[in-house]
């Protein structure tokens, strides 16, 4: 890919996260399949930019953001989540859907407790919660997410 090509799917990238981001944070409405979308599109653009230009991510991330919670499936986890579950916050360190040795997709993430208290109430060190693909498409969960501020 040229670098204008890059360039171009950069600035785009960019410009959607902006647009989602200001969609989510000013008229915040779960039940709206549009606002569903831009927390989707957001997570989409800023996982372009991480490839295309982490400067960018660094840009829209590294000034003003705030934090939301979200109820989603939970296919739709991302790195850098705080997951609610077990009775802890768990913070995201990376998830996937992979296969299992019989075969079946399933959707796990590697998680570790936010804080002292959390790691207490489950594990001390890093570790993997996996659910199969199908349930975890329709499994709904509770993540606090950072997005960037939207520009005024």
């Amino acid at each position: 890919m040229s670098d204008s090509t890059t360039a171009t799917r950069a600035a785009a990238a960019k410009a959607s996260a902006r647009q989602a981001s200001a969609r989510i944070a000013h008229r915040p409405d779960p039940q709206d399949p549009a606002w569903c979308k831009a927390v989707t599109d957001l997570e989409d653009a800023l996982g372009c930019l991480r490839d295309a230009d982490p400067d960018a991510v660094e840009e829209l991330m590294g000034g003003r953001t705030h934090r939301i919670t979200l109820e989603i499936p939970r296919t739709l986890v991302a790195k850098g989540d705080i997951l609610h579950g077990f009775g802890a916050r768990l913070t995201v360190l990376d998830t996937d859907v992979t296969a299992t040795p019989d075969g079946d997709a399933e959707w796990w993430a590697k998680v570790e407790g936010v804080t002292t208290a959390d790691r207490r109430a489950t594990y001390r060190e890093p570790w993997r919660v996996a659910i199969a693909l199908g349930t975890a498409m329709w499994d709904i969960v509770t993540v606090e997410r950072v997005i960037p501020e939207p520009l005024a």
